[in-house]
């Protein structure tokens, strides 16, 4: 779909002719209503402990507070670095046979507990870091509205990706149609399945 004036139309039949699709459209301000109450919706069921929605709140965190959002970066990566040097260094022990004799095997200690301790120190950090990211924004329907229509597109899309793998719209019965549009959508969910064509979504 493509914004053509105040609606959004069907990108093939504007660009390939009506051939390739019977064409179809729908106000712009309509489907965006619709895909803010789903977006919603959907967040608001999501447990506490859905790492969806801890991601979610990492994406929030990089917006609202980006130095920590660098700091959650840097650990993150300061971690990944210290596993795979313990891991390089298991291996030059017990693999390649690099530490040899009482000496070696003492250096070989002395480097396995430094590497250990920055790795548990840079771990707690990150962990605690992790369990100081605020979901209550997400866990409070009116605040997330709130905050949602307030996101400008490209934020918006960046929540969207999170929690929503595609989106598809369905053609209108006819013309005067009364339906509601969110009954013209189709969500495939991160984690779900795609809800199929020719049904209306539950509690959407």
């Amino acid at each position: 779909m493509v914004k053509g004036g105040p609606s959004y139309r069907c990108y093939r039949r504007i660009n390939l002719g009506k051939s390739t699709c019977q064409g179809m459209s729908v106000l712009v301000n309509a489907a965006d209503d619709a895909i803010t109450h789903a977006f919603i919706s959907r967040v608001s069921t999501l447990p506490d402990d859905d790492g969806l929605l801890v991601d979610l709140a990492i994406r929030w965190l990089a917006v609202e507070d980006p130095e920590k959002d660098v700091r959650r970066t840097e650990l993150t990566l300061a971690v990944d670095d210290a596993r795979a040097r313990l891991d390089s260094l298991d291996e030059a022990h017990f693999v390649q046979g690099r530490f040899k004799g009482p000496k070696g095997q003492q250096r070989y200690d002395q480097l396995r507990d430094a590497i250990t301790a920055q790795l548990d120190s840079l771990e707690a950090e990150l962990a605690e870091l992790t369990r100081a990211i605020d979901i209550t924004i997400l866990r409070d329907g009116e605040m997330l509205h709130q905050a949602w229509m307030a996101a400008d597109q490209e934020r918006a899309r960046m929540l969207l990706r999170v929690v929503l793998h595609s989106v598809a719209l369905l053609p209108s019965r006819g013309q005067g149609c009364k339906d509601p549009v969110l009954t013209r959508f189709r969500f495939h969910w991160v984690g779900e399945d795609p809800q199929p064509v020719g049904t209306v979504p539950q509690g959407r």
